[in-house]
């Protein structure tokens, strides 16, 4: 059954769909906490802040988070295959998974592929390929020549890799309202669905890909800095620009609000 921690306690884990709460965290309450659900004690990291960047004030908060969003997940691993981002409008696909054959990277382009931020593998799928553009997600899937994926109408675009038997297709594209900028994307652990965001909006929308339909949900006023699924798919986690996080239960879509004390969440 889910639910909520109190108000006032502190999440330390997630563990078969139950959070792990404590009165309060600190290195020796955490330590207790995982030796008993897990029987491992682990080993104390410290943690640096001199690498960190320095807090904006509140004029420059969405520009700094547009820098850093800019610099994160411009390259993603699924199994042997790698795609990173190679140019505005490009992304490079490298599979290093032992072969006789020579295998040279595909690049995927299409002319509705503009202003690349961010990729995604699906899970459990490893050859399907979100790419977050401007205005729209791109669903990229490979298939080996002869079977070739299923396109949705009004979408022609596929290449081959040099080197290989496999045929990379944009299948469809998940378009967004008011023509954002995607900056946030997760799958759920399931593959069904896919959530996107914009750090300029305060809305964020659960796509079901197969059917290529989204739904927008909003609550706060804020932009969103990350979304993530839990590894279960039971909860779904929202961050915003001024420190604010929910999180959702997914069988109702019902959420709590917290606030960090950091100017910008992470």
């Amino acid at each position: 059954m889910y639910s909520f921690p109190r108000p006032g306690t502190v999440t330390i884990c997630e563990m078969n769909r139950y959070l792990i709460t404590a009165e309060n965290l600190s290195d020796d309450r955490a330590k207790e906490t995982y030796a008993k659900v897990l029987g491992i004690v682990f080993s104390a990291v410290s943690f640096r802040t001199d690498h960190l960047l320095p807090s904006p004030n509140p004029e420059q908060g969405l520009e700094q988070l547009g820098r850093i969003d800019e610099s994160v997940q411009r390259n993603s691993w699924s199994a042997a295959l790698q795609a990173f981002i190679s140019g505005p409008n490009h992304v490079t696909i490298r599979d290093y998974e032992d072969s006789a054959e020579r295998k040279e990277p595909c690049n995927l382009t299409h002319e509705s592929q503009r202003d690349v931020k961010l990729l995604e593998w699906r899970p459990n799928g490893g050859m399907i390929l979100s790419v977050a553009c401007k205005g729209r997600i791109c669903i990229w899937i490979a298939s080996h020549l002869g079977n070739a994926a299923f396109v949705r109408s009004g979408v022609t675009s596929g290449t081959i890799a040099r080197g290989t038997k496999t045929r990379w297709s944009l299948v469809g594209f998940l378009r967004s309202h008011d023509d954002e900028q995607i900056s946030a994307l997760s799958w759920s652990p399931d593959g069904r669905y896919l959530a996107s965001s914009s750090y300029k909006g305060s809305s964020f929308t659960i796509w079901d890909v197969a059917q290529g339909r989204g739904t927008p949900i909003r609550r706060g006023l804020e932009g969103i800095s990350m979304l993530k699924w839990s590894p279960t798919g039971d909860y779904f986690f929202r961050s915003e620009v001024d420190g604010t996080f929910y999180l959702w239960a997914k069988n109702t879509w019902t959420s709590e609000s917290w606030s960090s004390t950091s100017d910008l969440s992470c």
